[in-house]
């Protein structure tokens, strides 16, 4: 899988990708997409809560404390 990242993209590494024989097996996979991730989507979730909070946690315990009431 290769997220077309410019590393991904180099001559070199194309080039070792058909001396390995495996460019016919490479897939083609969407830069940062957050729906192959859904952890992503559960802290932005939890970050969209935590923010909107009445009292906003400004030290890490407050945070630590936040994070588990939501």
């Amino acid at each position: 899988m290769e997220d077309d990242a410019p590393a991904h993209r180099v001559r070199i590494s194309k080039a070792v990708q058909e001396e390995l024989g495996l460019a016919p097996y490479r897939l083609d996979w969407p830069a940062s997409s957050p729906d192959f991730n859904p952890i992503e989507n559960i802290w932005l979730l939890l970050k969209s809560r935590v923010q909107t909070d009445i009292y906003r946690p400004t030290t890490l315990p407050e945070m630590a404390v936040a994070i588990q009431t939501e």
